[in-house]
């Protein structure tokens, strides 16, 4: 989690230094949407385990994801948004950076026991969401002429997406050891490399327009989501339950970077899709120990 926030700072930092920063950006994000997240998805959608000790987590997973969806449609027609806008509000908040800093926040304020159900969220939940339905986001409201037929175009040269397609054998056929170790390689760099390139974007300079996309965005990812799931569980009466208790803390993380990398890379609104990841990852080490507490 140190190792994520340090990227960003430096890239904050090192945006000053530079003459282009936003080029060094955009190279940053081919790499991470073209070589490491394909890597990444080859390596772990394969090993996720599927059976009753995931429902939970999933369901919370993908009916937060639903209710998202809802909201940001529905505001739409409220603020009349335009498509780019639309578009990054549907990648940013239905999917939470339940990974790199949801790992490392679950087992340090729920314990180490929670991480199981933390994993399943994350795998079946955020990372399926992003290989199957971001795709689907960048290809329909991705620049490019409308219609059907080129969002299909470019679903299919979204690599992200083919590497989804490609990780369906491989639940029955093993990578060769060198191989499947490459990849892991490549994976790893997904968050280090994706918040670098958010921090030579990130600035405290902003324009009215995304002040209020930026607000449903966020309210909606961190309070309203686990404020639901909350309420479900309590009516429920499983609120001990530690999948319960990992999902809602899951469900309320911050935006998720490689989510804003899409966004940037599928030619959506750039300045909102960085200044929701960038501030609700500093939000996030105020609202997560609150939510914690009500757990």
């Amino acid at each position: 989690m140190l190792l994520v926030v340090g990227c960003f700072l430096g890239g904050w930092l090192a945006r000053r230094a530079l003459t282009r920063p936003g080029d060094v950006a955009a190279l940053l994000d081919r790499y991470v949407l073209s070589i490491a997240l394909p890597a990444l998805i080859l390596v772990k959608l394969p090993d996720v385990a599927l059976g009753a000790a995931v429902a939970v987590p999933a369901a919370v997973a993908w009916g937060g994801l639903a209710v998202a969806v809802a909201v940001v449609l529905t505001a739409r027609r409220a603020w009349s948004w335009d498509r780019r806008t639309t578009g990054s509000l549907l990648l940013v908040t239905p999917l939470g950076n339940t990974s790199f800093l949801g790992l490392a926040a679950v087992q340090a304020l729920l314990g180490a026991d929670h991480l199981g159900p933390a994993l399943a969220f994350d795998q079946l939940g955020s990372f399926l969401g992003l290989a199957a339905f971001g795709s689907l986001v960048a290809g329909r409201y991705g620049h490019g002429e409308p219609g059907w037929r080129p969002a299909v175009r470019r679903l299919l040269r979204f690599a992200p997406f083919l590497a989804l397609l490609a990780s369906v054998p491989l639940r029955w056929i093993d990578l060769p050891g060198p191989a499947h170790d490459v990849l892991g390689g490549l994976g790893r760099t997904v968050a280090p490399v994706a918040m670098l390139a958010l921090g030579l974007r990130f600035r405290l300079v902003l324009r009215r327009r995304v002040l209020s996309p930026a607000a449903v965005c966020l309210l909606t990812k961190m309070v309203m989501l686990p404020a639901i799931a909350l309420a479900v569980a309590a009516a429920a009466g499983v609120t001990g339950d530690p999948a319960w208790q990992a999902s809602i803390l899951q469900v309320g993380m911050p935006p998720m970077v490689t989510a804003g990398v899409v966004a940037t890379q599928a030619g959506l609104d750039e300045e909102l899709a960085t200044l929701v990841v960038g501030v609700g990852i500093l939000l996030a080490f105020a609202s997560l120990p609150v939510l914690a507490a009500f757990l």
